[in-house]
């Protein structure tokens, strides 16, 4: 999967190109799931518009789509502004994609568990602890693909994948990755074509 655009994408995206673009993806996400017997996609969403749009590809297939939020809190002052964007984007698609009754929302602190790592005899700098978050991100992930009969969908776009910009086993690890072959500049293109993407993410 993680090769699927490569026949379709030559060449940087244009705007009028995007339409194409997020109907073969749609079109290449169901095939696989049919195809594989996956009943469900499980996308880790942060707020951000890589799992965004991941999320959107993913909930238009009319494949049963859930988004997992798995923050660190309490690690802001007043109000966690990432679950309020995802919120709206949530909400959204319930209204655009045809398939409210197959889109679900989850959210779990993982705080304690991350914390417990703490423990003991290892210092943990903060670039450790942010490897950790990662990596205790994706078993969580990948228990919820076995308990759904579904695959772990990576959101890594093209400029953090041939930057090696993630954590080893941790949002580096996926079993398809639809949108690896786009840079970040083409993935807001895609973003503004999908309407039910906030402002405040774009």
């Amino acid at each position: 999967m993680s090769n699927t655009t490569s026949n379709l994408k030559s060449a940087f995206l244009q705007d009028a190109d995007a339409e194409n673009h997020i109907g073969y993806l749609i079109r290449q996400l169901k095939k696989y799931a049919l195809d594989n017997k996956i009943s469900s996609f499980i996308v880790g969403v942060s707020g951000g518009i890589d799992s965004a749009v991941t999320l959107s590809l993913c909930a238009r297939t009319g494949i049963r789509t859930y988004a997992i939020y798995l923050p660190y809190l309490p690690y802001m002052p007043d109000k966690d502004k990432n679950f309020e964007d995802i919120i709206l984007q949530f909400n959204a698609l319930k209204t655009v994609v045809g398939y409210p009754s197959n889109i679900f929302l989850y959210q779990r602190n993982i705080k304690n568990i991350v914390d417990a790592f703490a423990e003991g005899p290892l210092i943990l700098s903060k670039v450790a602890y942010g490897n950790i978050m990662a990596r205790t991100r994706m078993v969580l992930l990948y228990d919820y693909a076995k308990f759904y009969n579904g695959i772990v969908v990576g959101t890594s776009n093209k400029s953090e994948y041939e930057l090696g910009y993630f954590t080893k086993w941790g949002d580096g690890a996926a079993d398809i990755r639809p949108i690896v072959n786009y840079y970040k500049t083409e993935i807001f293109t895609l973003a503004k074509r999908l309407n039910d993407i906030p402002e405040t993410i774009i």
